[in-house]
């Protein structure tokens, strides 16, 4: 009973203009002497350009927050330590094509701003430093530039860590697009200039979505709408891996993408999500609209071990259902077979949809694989 859908690179797309007042610092802020040089700063990140939309534990198709390291040139000391690890984050979780809204907060303090710029700094014989820009998604306040080689992840975080293109050494940018425009991540002249910086962020992650819809019953009940519709409450999911096929920790390199694994499990690893019928995991409607799918990311096969091949049943999920009219269900139980994952296993970059229709019992709907496109898309402030 399982389905696959195809979660293809993400590279994405979010052009960000920048501007920082520094002359109403506050505590906690950044204090900025008047004379000094600034660079204003356009921001433009990027990740799968067309896909789907994605809820809580999973970047969608634009970050809705990233971090970004400001670094000596040619070095990874901090280029100013408030500037060693700024977030950037959606404003009210506004993330539109056509005019998202970002906030920045530097490094220690718990203040936002709607403007972000680079800020001249002097060597000990007085000539300028250059600077580079690094960044990772999403953002994590105890890292340093130290740690972009090593940035950490865990089963239990559901966090989809990403790097991005630019990071790596020697990238240069192509000659088209927004690259024409003068971007360019690495020694960096803080002169008073405009500048621009880019990110394409990439996924390391498999991500396997669940979604559902509810058969037409014939004894539909009124849910106090006043639509006198039928609807499952999906109040718990619980995954099940067998032996040695989840990576519970590692650490990805956010210079080259690599991945290197820590702790696999060993024995039977089982994760709960809880909800209740107050607050559900999901709201399954009858209709012919499938639900907003819940996700499981996990590491692909090849992060476990190059040999390991995905067999039927390695990774088990069972579902708990509520219903106004029957209370709880007896758990659903979906076995995910090696033949619902394109017959590769788990790779990186791609998602797995599994598609499913509820009456007295689960039927599964069939599998369908979708890659996502590459259009170029821009917005911004």
């Amino acid at each position: 009973m399982t389905m696959v859908h195809i979660w293809n690179r993400n590279i994405w797309h979010i052009a960000l203009s920048v501007i920082f007042v520094a002359s109403c610092s506050k505590a906690g802020e950044p204090v900025v002497p008047s004379e000094d040089v600034q660079s204003m700063v356009s921001v433009s990140a990027g990740g799968p350009e067309d896909g789907p939309e994605v809820k809580a534990p999973v970047i969608g198709t634009k970050p809705s927050s990233f971090g970004m390291m400001l670094v000596e040139a040619g070095t990874y000391n901090s280029y100013q330590d408030f500037t060693s690890n700024v977030a950037v984050t959606a404003r009210d979780n506004d993330i539109d094509i056509n005019n998202t809204l970002w906030n920045f907060c530097y490094t220690g303090s718990r203040t936002w701003f709607k403007e972000f710029f680079f800020i001249n700094k002097k060597d000990g014989s007085n000539n300028d430093v250059n600077v580079d820009v690094y960044a990772y998604a999403p953002f994590n306040g105890n890292l340093t530039p130290a740690l972009l080689t090593a940035i950490p992840y865990t089963f239990d975080s559901q966090d989809d860590i990403m790097w991005a293109d630019q990071n790596q050494a020697g990238f240069t940018f192509p000659g088209d697009g927004l690259s024409a425009a003068g971007y360019k991540n690495r020694d960096i002249h803080v002169n008073g200039e405009h500048k621009y910086v880019q990110f394409d962020f990439n996924h390391i992650l498999s991500l396997i979505a669940l979604q559902f819809k509810l058969k037409n019953t014939e004894h539909p009940y009124d849910d106090n709408s006043g639509s006198n519709a039928t609807t499952y409450l999906l109040t718990g999911v619980r995954f099940t891996a067998k032996n040695g096929t989840v990576v519970k920790t590692g650490t990805m390199n956010a210079l080259t993408g690599a991945f290197t694994k820590g702790e696999v499990n060993s024995g039977t690893f089982v994760k709960e999500w809880r909800g209740r019928e107050s607050n559900p995991l999901l709201t399954i409607s009858s209709g012919t609209e499938y639900s907003s799918p819940f996700y499981i990311l996990v590491c692909p096969d090849s992060y476990i071990d190059p040999s390991h091949h995905y067999t039927d049943g390695d990774f088990t999920i069972e579902l708990e259902l509520y219903t106004q009219e029957k209370g709880y269900l007896p758990y659903s139980t979906v076995t995910i077979n090696a033949a619902d994952l394109g017959g590769n296993g788990l790779e990186k970059n791609k998602k797995y949809t599994f598609s499913f229709t509820f009456d007295n019992h689960i039927h599964f709907d069939g599998a369908k694989t979708e890659d996502w496109t590459d259009e170029y898309l821009e917005y911004g402030i």
